[in-house]
């Protein structure tokens, strides 16, 4: 253990920045103070989220008196984030892979679970700057409460093992303590050490305003752009797609990676409803799938084009797979491929393919859909036809979604 680094334990407190900030201004504060609990009743992240108590986490607050430049500061939060991945790579021997996601949390990769929150705060006493940065780790926990806007998970989940908590408090905190001096001797080299264990790098979505719950609408503005470095400051550079670049901060911004297509971020970008409006007021999709013994395919994909608010749905499928729908109610159904043109101008947006098979039929009507120019989602068959139809790229248009998977070719 580092000799400057002094940890005081505690069975249960409000909050371990709180007690750091108590114990700053009665001046029991020297050198490194590392506060720990086994519980908070008051614990939180940014903005007014609340920390959800979990068996077997690491809760714990380094507070040390800041020397430095005032704005250096908002990147102590980065040398947090970095140290607990340093620490917990090395504890584990390496048996995990890690990153950081801006501003500070530790993920899981690849599949980018949450593992460690981080809530860094300053003060200052009597004229005297401290600095408290609050890390949530979960450690021991053998499981993960569902429900959260971000999946998340545990040491122990991902690699089996189980740690000591004082270790890891103590490594993190070493960690800390070397990061930290490294910040204030070269401020340029830091950020570019952090930049490069960072995952927020590539597109995203930056959605300013008040995320939604899980299960909620937000009405809260999404843009999606790409992260292209960090600023001195800490900011988050974004150039968006009209070649305009914002440098965004965490207090103002969610940030989140656009290829996660999670259930927060779906109920964020869909437009509020209002609440006296009717089912002309939310758009026409016009959904053109199916063929004979793949009726399945069709009744989901136009199932989920009505789960995900469409107002009117007109599905265009073969005559051979009408009893499917039956299911189906809310599906006004067309089965004559030659309204597909009539089906289309009076569509807001269209989908195509699912379940159409590689043909001919699956070609012109393709073909009709990119044509009229109207945003469309051009799935499963209706990809594959393309790649036989090579003459169909060039109809493709700035309003047209591609859904490759495995098997698209």
């Amino acid at each position: 253990m580092n000799n400057s680094i002094r940890i005081i334990k505690y069975k249960e407190l409000d909050s371990t920045n709180a007690e750091a900030k108590r114990l700053a201004a009665g001046g029991a504060i020297s050198d490194c103070t590392v506060i720990m609990a086994e519980r908070q009743t008051a614990g939180r992240g940014r903005g007014s989220r609340k920390w959800l108590n979990t068996d077997g986490a690491l809760l714990m607050t380094i507070v040390c008196e800041h020397k430095g430049p005032a704005d250096e500061l908002p990147l102590l939060g980065f040398a947090a984030a970095l140290a607990v991945r340093k620490a917990l790579v090395r504890m584990t021997d390496e048996k995990f892979e890690l990153s950081v996601k801006w501003p500070n949390d530790v993920i899981a990769e690849p599949e980018r679970k949450k593992l460690c929150g981080i809530l860094s705060e300053s003060f200052s006493i009597d004229g005297r700057v401290f600095a408290a940065v609050g890390v949530g780790v979960d450690l021991n926990c053998e499981s993960i409460p569902g429900g959260l806007m971000q999946p998340a998970t545990s040491v122990f989940i991902e690699t089996g093992m189980k740690l000591d908590p004082d270790e890891a408090a103590a490594g993190i905190a070493a960690e800390y303590l070397r990061l930290k001096e490294y910040l204030y001797e070269n401020k340029t080299d830091f950020l570019d050490l952090y930049w490069r264990s960072c995952s927020t790098i590539g597109w995203v979505t930056v959605t300013k305003g008040t995320p939604a719950e899980p299960g909620e609408r937000s009405s809260a503005a999404a843009k999606f752009g790409e992260a292209v470095e960090i600023a001195p400051d800490g900011g988050l550079v974004v150039e968006y797609e009209d070649g305009s670049k914002e440098t965004v901060y965490a207090a103002d911004v969610s940030v989140r990676s656009a290829c996660n297509i999670s259930e927060w971020l779906a109920c964020s970008l869909l437009p509020p409803r209002k609440p006296d409006g009717n089912k002309g007021d939310n758009g026409r999709t016009a959904m053109i799938v199916g063929s004979s013994g793949m009726a399945g395919a069709a009744v989901m994909s136009t199932a989920a084009a009505i789960r995900a608010g469409a107002g009117l749905t007109k599905a265009l499928i073969p005559n051979e797979i009408f009893p499917a729908f039956a299911s189906l109610p809310e599906a006004m159904l067309v089965m004559d491929d030659a309204k597909a043109e009539e089906l289309v101008s009076w569509a807001s947006a269209v989908g195509i393919g699912c379940g159409m098979g590689v043909n001919d039929r699956t070609a012109e009507l393709l073909k009709t859909v990119l044509t009229s120019k109207k945003p469309c989602v051009i799935d499963a068959d209706a990809l594959n036809t393309v790649s036989k139809h090579r003459e169909l790229l060039e109809l493709l248009h700035e309003n047209c979604v591609l859904t490759p998977d495995r098997k698209s070719t």
